[in-house]
């Protein structure tokens, strides 16, 4: 039996629909595979994602089969820097959107 391959996906958010909710977000990636069985790995992921609403699709120029999806909660050794700064931004940027749209119904 040979080796299963593990590979990394580098992925980038191509698309966001946000729901009253949730927000559905849609990330694409590429990847050469190796003949064989592969797993694929894509980090970097939300904590709070639904595991449940993983969906995987794929293209090839030879046959692939998707077998099947197995999601693991990893967490980082390190804290994330600047984080702060971040949800400060971030929450500025809400305010604006809620300024202009309490404008807009005057």
């Amino acid at each position: 039996m040979d080796a299963i391959t593990t590979v990394a996906v580098e992925t980038a958010i191509v698309e966001v629909t946000v729901l009253t909710d949730r927000a559905m977000v849609t990330r694409q990636g590429k990847v050469t595979l190796p003949p064989g069985v592969a797993n694929l790995v894509v980090a970097g992921l939300p904590a709070a994602i639904d595991t449940d609403s993983v969906r995987l699709s794929g293209q090839a120029s030879g046959a692939v089969t998707i077998g099947n999806i197995h999601t693991d909660r990893t967490f980082e050794a390190e804290p994330i820097t600047g984080i702060e700064e971040q949800i400060r931004d971030v929450q500025q940027r809400i305010t604006g959107v809620q300024d202009r749209l309490a404008a807009t119904q005057r």
